[in-house]
């Protein structure tokens, strides 16, 4: 194996776990009740409906 595939490999872990973390902390912050459940919420502004079901939690 050379070093270029190494590196390549080694970039492409950290994009997958970057994108992953990004992923993962944009769905938590918008959706703190039910984390990774896909659900038509308004992502520019949350909070601005609190009785979509986050309110009985």
């Amino acid at each position: 194996m050379s070093g270029e595939a190494v590196r390549r490999l080694a970039a492409f872990g950290v994009l997958l776990l970057v994108v992953f973390a990004l992923g993962f902390g944009i769905g938590a912050a918008t959706e703190p009740s039910s984390p990774g459940a896909p659900t038509p919420v308004p992502t520019s502004v949350p909070g601005t409906a609190p009785d979509h079901g986050s309110h009985g939690s």
